[in-house]
């Protein structure tokens, strides 16, 4: 199906849609810094051959240096005008006919990731599938949705969140599959080849390039994950 725009309370906001002929549930997937482009829409495609309706809102209008610099303020700060956007996209997703609304999903990369993370905090969304995305503060974690997270061993700046995120999740008594692929660097499963900031962070430090054998063992994760807690 062809982009959409979505006729939110706080205005317009383009997205990618994947229907399906029958109600089922949902899934909001959450793109990176480079907004909604093709490798997006293909993961929206992936995600909904899994049997679910796929919406991928283009939160940073393609990139936008003010959208960027609020959503990293709303990571930053574990809620603010991107993440109420995405609340918005959400209650969209639950008045569709077509769509089961007490059977939610959100999954991110990246900045998405992130996002992904807030989303959680949100009683409409029942579980969360946050990849290499930036973990908010153990109180917010404490109040999540079950996770089932991916990051990458060589991506040396989310090394902390994974054991701090697990400890969190467990002492708070949150359902999680937590996993590190310590071959993998940031984005293994996106593809933004030739994108300049792909080539600027990929390496040493963040180690950015695509590892098809930890994105088929994330996707996995998520399919199962999702079938017992969405």
């Amino acid at each position: 199906m062809p982009d959409i725009t979505l006729d939110l309370p706080s205005g317009p906001l383009d997205a990618y849609l994947m229907p399906r002929d029958e109600r089922s549930p949902a899934i909001m997937l959450l793109h990176e810094a480079y907004g909604l482009n093709d490798d997006i829409r293909n993961l929206a495609d992936r995600a909904a051959s899994l049997g679910y309706t796929v919406v991928a809102p283009d939160l940073v209008e393609g990139g936008r240096i003010q959208c960027l610099r609020q959503a990293f303020a709303d990571l930053q700060n574990g809620g603010g005008p991107i993440v109420d956007r995405g609340g918005e996209v959400v209650d969209w997703l639950k008045a569709r006919a077509d769509v089961d609304g007490d059977r939610i999903g959100v999954v991110g990369f990246c900045l998405g990731g992130g996002l992904a993370f807030l989303m959680g905090l949100n009683e409409s969304v029942k579980a969360i599938a946050p990849n290499y995305g930036k973990a908010p503060p153990d109180e917010l974690l404490a109040k999540s949705c079950p996770v089932v997270a991916s990051w990458g061993g060589r991506d040396r700046f989310l090394r902390k969140d994974p054991p701090r995120v697990g400890a969190a999740l467990k002492a708070a008594g949150v359902p999680y599959d937590l996993r590190v692929y310590p071959a993998a660097g940031h984005s293994f499963a996106n593809r933004p080849e030739g994108h300049f900031i792909s080539r600027a962070l990929a390496r040493p430090y963040m180690a950015i390039a695509y590892n098809e054998a930890a994105a088929e063992d994330t996707w996995a994760r998520i399919e199962a994950f999702f079938a017992e807690n969405v």
